[in-house]
């Protein structure tokens, strides 16, 4: 849906908007809406983890947290949500794509007939995973705390209140390093599959 919708968003923006704000706003409005879909699983996830005495199957996990909290269960963390993946999103796609075009130049230079090519994709890709992932540390940290249960976090709802305590409390960047190695891998996996598939039926693959 996010890949979808980015994609025909930025060529319906095109025309309207300069290029950075056509990728800027299609990568913003396609996760914005992605994510309406994705909150429920995530919160499932985090109540797993989080929660190591408790069920962790998927069928025991739901109606537990249906029964308990209604639909708030599912989507109490779409607000923190949105502040993770909107801006890693925007990063991530935007930085993929300035980055790549800049690479494609590079290549020309040297070579008038590059064109579409998998390994400018895995390069840029590992580039636009990292800067996406420092931009949305702080607001993951966040999303884990708002599902945690923790005492401190439990009768918190606003965004802000939960980033001032996870200051406090030095967790904004804990984990920084493991969650950038998990971006980064699922931003190479995310790209060269997509631009594999695109090429495979005839398109350039992205930047080119």
């Amino acid at each position: 849906m996010k890949y979808f919708m980015y994609e025909m968003l930025k060529v319906y923006l095109h025309n309207s908007l300069p290029t950075l704000a056509a990728f800027l706003l299609s990568s913003m409005v396609a996760e914005f809406v992605a994510d309406v879909f994705l909150v429920p699983w995530e919160s499932v996830k985090v109540r797993i983890q989080l929660n190591p005495d408790g069920p962790s199957h998927l069928w025991e996990v739901m109606p537990a947290m249906l029964a308990s909290g209604g639909l708030r269960a599912f989507y109490g963390s779409l607000v923190p949500l949105w502040s993770r993946q909107v801006p890693l999103t925007a990063v991530k796609f935007t930085s993929f794509e300035l980055i790549a075009r800049l690479l494609y130049s590079v290549l020309r230079r040297v070579d008038a007939n590059a064109k579409s090519n998998i390994g400018v994709t895995i390069v840029t890709s590992i580039a636009a995973g990292f800067l996406a992932g420092v931009v949305s540390h702080p607001a993951d940290t966040i999303v884990s705390l708002s599902n945690s249960g923790r005492p401190a976090f439990r009768k918190q709802s606003g965004f802000l209140t939960l980033l001032r305590i996870a200051h406090r409390e030095g967790l904004l960047f804990k984990g920084l390093e493991l969650r950038l190695l998990m971006v980064c891998l699922i931003s190479i996996m995310q790209w060269t599959l997509y631009d594999a598939v695109k090429m495979f039926f005839g398109f350039s693959s992205s930047g080119s």
